[in-house]
């Protein structure tokens, strides 16, 4: 070839000097000219040669499922293309991106699929795919603007893209759990925890000497295999694989444990006797082995369950309590989505059929890695409920036939894939590929924070404890409410991190409200008291007090009735605080006096009378008696019609600003009761004997 390209050079040049001695000059650019375009067209058609072996070589690797070494040669044929022509290969970018897809690598899948601008190229999958890898990097919003776009029906009815705005809700419980990344983890995939003796058996694809291992083709990375940890926490207890017997040179995946751990059910590709089976579209499905333990604790010869096919996956099996029922996710026929959850009975070593649990666990998408808990409650990851992003874990209880399944919410689930979870009471593990992590996937351990939380009454000043009515509502999910009656004390159980709004209200105190964050409790404390203090009510009171000189004081407590104290003006004030009662009012009432030999009403005795009226407008239920009294001066029987004038004067002024005349008693007495003894008065005892008493019934 490089002979042939200087060969056509080599003529370009002769001709190109024989036309310039004897033919015109435009000729001899004419010649060039198609000399050069020959030249050009040549080399043109040898790059787009070599991107088209590219691409062949690129897709058929692509095909074969190896998607990293695809990707390096989709990687050059879009180079190749940019530098000869300076055109982007928006093909190849798709396959790139749908390879990253594949290997799980979001994030450079998403960089990938934004290269790709030609609209014709997007086919409803391929955004499909794209919104998938979206929902993986926590861009849901984004994600449902793709989906928007997709015109398939049913292809864009992801039912986590429905609530893609509730998203905040799945924080609010952020500081219920403990999240710690263990040291057990390598740089490679560690996942799916199951419990097995005094530690965990768990899947990884880490190198470890003195295993052979090979590569697999999908990403390059190791296969996977299952190891051994007797403490999850230490460092210094190194994994070690699983015995030669369950481990094969290809994948073995999740498993799990049951008679006494004498007995392992787990994940392996299909690969029995040496051989590995495809299925009819050259896959080599996962599916189920079981082995069991003999007494000499070598592991015996795994065999098949009856249940696999060639043609799908079984994987991550979890058995119940009692060890009857076990549960695993497929994608056998009949199912509801890509990948579902199934329950199969397992009673005296004989296996019944798969039952798949139907639309209100699997979705469209697909749900994987179930574990049941000893409390019936069911764990699983889904791609198809409302969640974070990738992977989300999610629960629901078997026990109640009412029971909808929940989003676990942060820090359980993250916008990464998480999913694996185990849970023994209130600490577990998880498997997740989220951000600050070893490898690509790690194990987590967790520990869920509930709090017994007792909220009491008290008296604010004495804190003595009260009865009454206690509530506590949880301010950001308002279905969370608890309320007692007649109780000095309300107990309930909260998952740490949320925020309850407390009230308490007693007979004669104040109510009281508070918000109270259950984040603030210690991590250790089982049981938490939160005192609500209630400021006793202070009740209102009138005292009225009537002065006529000579006379004890008549005292009216007047609070809820009215009553005649027998005690002094000081006492009751006392009584009144010690009561935990306000003084509203006082009124002072005194007797009214004359001038000499007069009836009239003078301006002071109507300021009297006056506050008098006043008394008798704020409480009906009281009388008023007036007692007419004069000096000695004059003869009796004058003195007699004096004090009954003096009186009439005051019962008419009484009437006159609308006092009822049968709530006043007259009484006159004359000179008969001085108040002075007058055998040698002065004016002053005069004065003081010539009155009005009044008092009040």
């Amino acid at each position: 070839m490089k002979k042939l390209i200087s060969f056509l050079a080599l003529v370009t040049l002769v001709s190109s000097y024989c036309l310039s001695a004897d033919d015109s000059d435009k000729k001899q650019q004419r010649l060039i000219m198609k000399a050069n375009r020959f030249y050009e067209n040549f080399a043109y058609n040898k790059a787009v040669k070599k991107h088209q072996r590219l691409i062949m070589k690129a897709d058929r690797l692509y095909d074969n499922f190896a998607y990293s070494k695809a990707v390096t040669v989709y990687e050059k044929a879009v180079d190749l293309k940019q530098e000869e022509n300076d055109l982007f290969d928006m093909q190849s970018a798709l396959k790139i991106a749908d390879s990253y897809r594949l290997m799980n690598k979001p994030v450079s899948a998403e960089r990938w699929y934004d290269r790709v601008t030609e609209d014709e190229l997007w086919t409803d999958e391929d955004k499909m795919n794209y919104a998938q890898v979206l929902l993986k990097n926590g861009k849901d919003v984004a994600a449902k603007g793709i989906i928007s776009q997709i015109k398939s029906p049913g292809l864009a009815d992801i039912e986590r893209l429905k609530k893609v705005e509730d998203v905040e809700k799945y924080f609010t419980d952020s500081l219920a759990y403990l999240v710690k990344n263990l040291d057990i983890n390598s740089e490679e995939g560690d996942f799916a925890p199951t419990y097995f003796e005094d530690g965990l058996v768990f899947v990884s694809n880490r190198p470890t000497k003195g295993l052979s291992q090979s590569t697999y083709y999908w990403d390059d990375t190791y296969f996977l295999d299952l190891y051994y940890t007797k403490n999850s926490e230490e460092a210094e207890s190194l994994p070690e694989p699983m015995s030669k017997r369950i481990n094969s040179i290809f994948h073995e995946g999740p498993a799990a444990f049951i008679n006494n751990d004498n007995t392992i059910i787990f994940t392996r590709n299909n690969f029995n006797l040496g051989e590995s089976k495809t299925s009819s579209d050259g896959v080599v499905k996962m599916k189920l082995f079981t082995s069991n333990r003999s007494a000499t604790g070598r592991w015996e010869k795994p065999l098949e369950l009856p249940f696999n096919s060639d043609e799908y996956t079984t994987s991550s099996p979890s058995f119940s309590e009692d060890e009857k029922t076990m549960y695993f996710h497929s994608d056998m026929p009949g199912g509801t989505g890509n990948s579902d959850i199934y329950k199969v009975s397992y009673t005296d070593g004989e296996w019944g059929a798969p039952v798949n649990l139907g639309d209100l666990i699997n979705t469209k998408e697909d749900e994987m890695f179930p574990f049941i808990s000893s409390e019936q409650i069911l764990y699983f990851a889904s791609t198809g409920h409302p969640g974070i992003g990738g992977l989300d874990i999610y629960k629901i209880d078997l026990n109640d036939p009412d029971a909808q399944v929940e989003n676990m919410g942060y820090p359980i689930n993250t916008a990464k894939d998480d999913f694996g979870l185990i849970i023994d009471d209130k600490t577990g593990y998880l498997s997740s590929n989220r951000d600050g992590g070893k490898g690509s996937d790690d194990i987590y351990g967790f520990k869920l924070y509930i709090h017994q939380l007792n909220v009491i009454l008290l008296d604010e000043e004495t804190l003595e404890p009260l009865t009454g009515l206690i509530s506590a509502k949880a301010l950001i999910n308002e279905e969370i409410n608890f309320e007692e009656e007649n109780t000095n004390q309300l107990s309930f159980s909260t998952y740490r991190g949320k925020t309850f709004n407390l009230k308490g209200q007693s007979e004669g105190y104040y109510d009281n409200s508070f918000d109270f964050f259950s984040g603030n409790i210690p991590y250790e404390a089982e049981s938490y008291t939160v005192e609500i203090p209630l400021k006793k009510i202070k009740l209102k009171g009138d005292i009225v007090i009537v002065k006529n000189y000579g006379h004890e004081d008549q005292i009216l407590d007047i609070r809820e009735e009215t009553v005649a104290y027998d005690g002094t003006l000081e006492e009751l004030k006392s009584e009144f605080e010690t009561d935990y009662c306000d003084i509203d009012k006082l009124f002072e009432l005194s007797a009214i006096y004359y001038d000499f030999d007069k009836c009239e009403i003078r301006e002071d005795a109507a300021e009297g009378l006056d506050d008098l009226i006043n008394v008798l407008e704020n409480y009906q239920d009281l009388k008023v008696t007036l007692s007419g009294h004069t000096d000695i001066r004059g003869s009796r029987s004058y003195n007699e019609r004096l004090s009954r004038d003096r009186v009439e004067s005051a019962r008419e002024y009484l009437l006159a600003k609308g006092i009822p005349a049968d709530r006043i008693v007259a009484d006159y007495f004359g000179e008969l009761n001085p108040v002075e003894d007058c055998g040698s008065c002065t004016e002053i005892a005069h004065q003081l004997n010539r009155r009005t008493e009044i008092y009040l019934s």
